[in-house]
């Protein structure tokens, strides 16, 4: 929900509160009968702290849209691990159908999360410095860095060297036999291509690799977590990628084949076979290279950001400085959202309630993206898109309950990772979980979507308090609070977003500020009584 301007707030406050004024209006008694002296109205405190800490469900309008039948893609390559479920059985919108390989993206995840520790804790140092106490703590994040880093640079050489193996196995085992001498100076291919050009590249292009797998092993003799560098991925990304495009070329070529007396259908389908295996084993390689150094950098990050912490841990930072760190956290905060949509795309979840129809995969099967995977079908099936605010977005997680219309159950399926240029809005979508009767397709519908609070993502949480706690005047809206003497005082308020009966406050409230919690009828400098005193 947008943040409401000052004219619009003052209509809805209006409207809210508008049936209670008559209660407080004037009536055509006499003066003498209103005028009580020793009349005082009672009123009810509360704290700020109480209302701010209550759980209130993000409420916004969606709109149904009817989906009978989804068809389930994989969002990202990779290898099968689990499977939830089998053809024919019945699944709820939300289900986890599936899980694809993601021990990279789980790694991604936890060093994001690390890093908006980090980055938070700086902050807090450059403000305030660290208290005495507080050094043995970043003494220990960056002992731990330090291991978290040893360990990436491990897992990077493990990571080349088994690049190297699966590189060197599929040329050696799949594709040498091919041709003849094939590591030799002058390989010969064992086939006549259409396309001589085509054919002298591929010759040309099996010598060159020989050479390159031959250097690319000696450089490999001492390599280690101790001796690693960052040189070491970009070697191990260009070979591969070499024997990539030349695995293009020679599919080029296999492909145009025809049988003949000396060249049988068995033959060339099994040429076919490798160079397809060849190929998701290379493709394989280079996604486990590039996870391998995402973690690296992410780890390698995390210790630069602790060993400044440790540097400046018992002083304040500069207002440049300050700045800075706050610009490290909204960065690290962007990378951790990027590791957590990357993580998702490693679940399969279907979108509707319905019958299996079609389930195409099995544990150890290799997926490639946007590949159909899976077809859910349910003639009754619906699915509702709302949208939210990016502010938002961080207390809307998949899988978070949903109450629509006060009645039916929900859940959240599927958050887009980032803002619409053209709304400026993030889109939703709600799947509900048991069979509805009574929505239509292009009804809009009231959602109450339960919040989570990630305590790695998100700040303090924002100060609510009552609707009924406000009182708006002309050019100003403010609650009360209590002097001394029992006697109503004005405190000015900035609001943000309406969360139901509640309401946000950006400014003018503390969190240990006690208000009145019914303001209608009430007015500055009266005496009042409190009952929970």
């Amino acid at each position: 929900m947008s943040r409401l301007n000052h004219s619009t707030l003052v209509a809805l406050i209006a409207i809210i509160l508008g049936a209670s004024v008559i209660l407080f209006a004037p009536t055509n008694q006499k003066s003498s009968e209103i005028e009580d002296p020793v009349f005082v109205r009672q009123v009810e405190l509360i704290s700020v702290l109480e209302t701010t800490n209550e759980t209130s469900p993000l409420q916004i309008v969606g709109t149904v849209e009817s989906k009978n039948e989804a068809r389930i893609r994989a969002e990202t390559q990779g290898r099968i691990t689990t499977v939830h479920t089998k053809l024919g059985e019945t699944v709820t919108a939300g289900a986890i159908l599936a899980e694809i390989e993601n021990g990279f993206e789980q790694a991604a995840v936890t060093q994001a999360e690390g890093a908006v520790e980090a980055a938070r804790a700086n902050l807090t140092k450059v403000t305030g410095g660290a208290r005495e106490e507080e050094q043995g703590i970043l003494r220990a994040n960056f002992d731990n860095a330090a291991k978290g880093l040893a360990e990436a640079k491990t897992l990077a050489a493990n990571a080349i060297r088994n690049s190297f193996a699966a590189a060197d196995d599929v040329i050696r085992n799949r594709i040498d036999p091919m041709f003849t001498d094939p590591q030799e100076t002058n390989p010969q291919i064992n086939f006549s291509v259409k396309d001589s050009q085509l054919e002298i590249n591929l010759e040309n292009n099996r010598f060159l690799i020989e050479r390159m797998l031959k250097s690319w092993r000696d450089n490999l003799g001492g390599l280690d977590g101790e001796n690693f560098s960052i040189a070491s991925f970009l070697t191990a990304e260009n070979n591969t990628n070499q024997i990539r495009d030349f695995l293009d070329a020679l599919a080029l070529a296999i492909n145009s084949l025809v049988t003949s007396n000396t060249l049988p259908q068995t033959t060339i389908d099994l040429w076919k076979s490798n160079v397809v295996s060849s190929r998701n084993i290379i493709n394989s390689t280079l996604n486990a290279i590039s996870n391998a150094k995402d973690i690296f950098n992410n780890r390698e990050s995390n210790w630069n950001i602790a060993r400044e912490q440790l540097a400046i841990g018992k002083i304040g930072g500069r207002a440049e400085e300050v700045q800075a760190m706050e610009a490290g956290l909204k960065q690290a905060t962007g990378a951790l959202r990027a590791a957590q949509v990357n993580f998702s795309k490693t679940i399969i979840r279907t979108p509707i309630t319905g019958t299996i129809n079609v389930f195409d995969i099995k544990a150890g099967d290799f997926v490639s993206a946007f590949q159909p995977v899976i077809v859910v079908s349910n003639n009754n099936a619906l699915e509702i898109t709302a949208f939210i605010t990016d502010k938002d977005r961080d207390l809307v997680k998949i899988g978070a309950p949903v109450t629509i219309e006060k009645r039916w159950p929900g859940i959240v399926t599927t958050v887009a990772p980032a803002v619409d240029e053209a709304t400026k809005k993030v889109e939703v979508k709600i799947g509900l979980t048991d069979q509805v009767s009574g929505l239509t397709n292009g009804q809009s519908v009231r959602l109450d979507i339960t919040r989570v609070v990630d305590p790695i993502t998100t700040n303090e949480p924002p100060i609510i308090v009552p609707i009924s706690a406000l009182k708006v005047d002309f050019d100003k809206i403010f609650v009360f609070t209590l002097d001394r003497n029992r006697t109503l005082v004005t405190q000015p308020v900035t609001i943000g977003p309406i969360l139901g009966e509640h309401v946000v406050i950006e400014a003018g409230l503390a969190r240990d500020s006690i208000i009145i919690k019914d303001a209608r009828g009430l007015e500055a400098g009266e005496k009042v009584a409190p009952t929970n005193l």
